[in-house]
């Protein structure tokens, strides 16, 4: 009975991968894809990267852009991609490498907590976003320390701009976008989750505002639009992941209330896709955006579609809107 529970959880996680649109190596070949209209380009310096933190090494990639000298007085703007669960840096960096690249960002890729299920034996990275997900969330995983740590070094070894730091992800690591955000608030100029609810409740008055741009579509079933249950449910019971979610729309009015928007919401529709926009927000500089999409699932819209896995939308390519939103956007 144990072997044939061992072989079925086994079999629902290979299926939940393809679904997520985040597997790493650990579980499956995960196919090199690039973002439509866009070349990868290589970076004039890649750095494999290690870093103790809390008792844990932990494991990051920084990418230079060609036009890079460490000898320069010249800032750079710094953009974090988090990738999502069961996943590692490459997902991040095949959405975000050709654009940073061309805008001259650095590019931080960091890993997130690796652990192993006793029950199918696999490791399982993701972030602890607050109350989600998975090995980072129930070992307490200190990753805004981390992020934090990240933060000063790209500042003082690489010449980042610490008026211009900004945070994306997907999935979970869009949740840790949020997270991050409530938490070092003084350190970060804008954030962009993509295919990611807030589930975290570390915000407080402290919170300063944080110019916001959400990406999801509507037909997510890992992460619901509209919160409750996810088809990844199944994996709660194993520590996996997290069982239920709150809505997308909860964590957007939750931040136009911290960037002190108005309460009402201003809708323009276009063909595919809603624009949802909070506006005068504080300063009239924390702006707080929506993209609701009609279709596109759990991907990361714009890019190539994969084998086995969801068409992801193309009414918008995320990865060009999410740099043309940071660009120009500094901390006070």
């Amino acid at each position: 009975m144990k072997t044939k529970l061992n072989f079925y959880s086994l079999l629902f996680l290979i299926v939940l991968c393809f679904s997520m649109n985040s597997c790493s190596n650990d579980f499956l070949e995960n196919p090199t894809t690039k973002t439509k209209d866009s070349i990868i380009l290589k970076a004039t310096k890649e750095l494999k990267l290690k870093m103790r933190v809390n008792l844990l090494n932990r494991d990051y990639l920084v990418i230079l852009p060609g036009s890079h000298s460490a000898d320069s007085n010249t800032k750079y703007p710094v953009v974090f991609g988090f990738h999502g669960v069961g996943n590692n840096y490459t997902q991040m960096k095949r959405y975000l490498e050709a654009k940073a690249n061309e805008k001259n960002y650095i590019l931080i890729l960091p890993n997130g907590t690796a652990g192993v299920s006793n029950v199918i034996g696999m490791s399982f990275r993701g972030w602890n976003a607050g109350d989600c997900c998975g090995p980072a969330e129930y070992r307490d995983a200190k990753d805004v320390e981390f992020i934090s740590q990240l933060i000063k070094e790209v500042v003082e070894k690489y010449n980042g701009d610490e008026k211009r730091i900004y945070l994306t992800g997907f999935s979970n690591g869009a949740m840790m976008c949020y997270r991050a955000a409530c938490e070092l608030s003084d350190k970060i100029a804008a954030i962009a989750p993509v295919s990611g609810s807030m589930n975290t409740g570390s915000c407080n008055d402290k919170t300063r505002p944080v110019p916001l741009l959400q990406i999801h579509s509507t037909n997510d079933n890992i992460v619901p639009y509209n919160g409750g249950f996810s088809i990844a449910s199944f994996f709660g019971s194993l520590k996996l992941t997290k069982l239920t979610f709150r809505s997308v729309i909860y964590g957007l009015e939750k931040w136009a209330m911290i960037n002190g928007c108005d309460r009402d919401v201003t809708v323009t529709e276009k063909e595919g896709y809603s624009i949802l926009e909070w506006k005068n927000c504080k300063n009239n500089i924390a702006t707080t955006i929506h993209y609701r999409l009609n279709n596109g699932a759990h991907t990361w819209p714009g890019s190539i579609r994969e084998v086995g896995k969801t068409e992801p939308s193309n009414v918008i390519n995320a990865t060009d809107m999410i740099f043309d939103f940071f660009d120009g956007k500094k901390l006070n």
